[in-house]
Parts: structure tokens; C-alpha cells; sequence
């Protein structure tokens, strides 16, 4: 295996989680200001994940047409 396709398949993944968990906290802290939990956290941990993956598939297809 290619340290670029190491190196390429960890950003990927750390992009990924990352991006849940912002999206996670930020959910959090808009519930606790409202004091609506878990309906936002719920909400945005969602939101996260569809963010993620469209980053996700974004960056691997980009990075799929340059190896082309």
C-alpha cells in the first residue's frame, strides 16, 4: 500500500468524525441554551452525518479523477 493512500484514508476519516462531532456539540450547546435536549443534538448529529458523507465522497471522487 502507498503511504499517499494511507495518508489520503486518514484525513478522510478524521474529516468524517470530526465533522459529526462539531455538528454533535453545536446540537448540544444549542439544546442546553434552550434547554430543548436531545432534539437538537438529534438534530444535528444528522445534519453532521449527511455533511460528512457529501464531504467525504466530495474529496474521493477528487481525489479518484487525479489518480485517473
Amino acid at each position: 500500500m502507498k503511504k499517499e493512500y494511507l495518508i489520503t484514508s486518514t484525513q478522510l476519516g478524521l474529516q468524517f468524525a470530526l465533522t459529526i462531532c462539531l455538528f454533535g456539540a453545536a446540537g448540544y450547546f444549542v439544546d442546553k441554551k434552550f434547554a430543548f435536549y436531545p432534539i437538537f443534538t438529534i438534530f444535528f448529529l444528522f445534519l453532521g452525518f449527511a455533511a460528512a458523507l457529501y464531504l467525504v465522497i466530495k474529496e474521493a471522487d477528487k481525489k479518484g479523477k487525479k489518480n485517473d
